[in-house]
């Protein structure tokens, strides 16, 4: 019966200690120091989400100039590339005028 009774006392006593520590976790420390320790951890973890964030977008800008780069390297290829051609043509179509007319 004994060894029944301490049982009993043992699980009362884990389970006020377990409901403590919940409630310690889940609520403000008492005497005003901000916060609870599941609130702290929400914190660094928006701190940390922050953090990544800004991380993001500052990757983000960089890969946007690197492909802003490039798409200007390759107008600015196309643009010679008809060029060429357009200038090649025109002076195709003036050689065979030249035949032509017999100059």
């Amino acid at each position: 019966m004994r060894d029944t009774e301490y049982d009993l006392l043992t699980a009362a006593l884990i389970g006020a200690a377990v409901g403590a520590g919940i409630t310690i976790l889940l609520h403000h420390l008492p005497g005003g120091s901000g916060g609870g320790l599941l609130e702290r951890f929400g914190q660094r973890g928006d701190a940390m989400v922050e953090r990544g964030a800004r991380h993001g977008r500052k990757w983000g800008a960089d890969k946007l100039d690197d492909v802003s780069e490039r798409v200007d390297g390759a107008k600015e290829a196309l643009r010679d590339a008809v060029e060429r051609e357009v200038v090649r043509g025109v002076r195709r179509a003036v050689l065979r005028q030249r035949k032509r007319f017999g100059l």
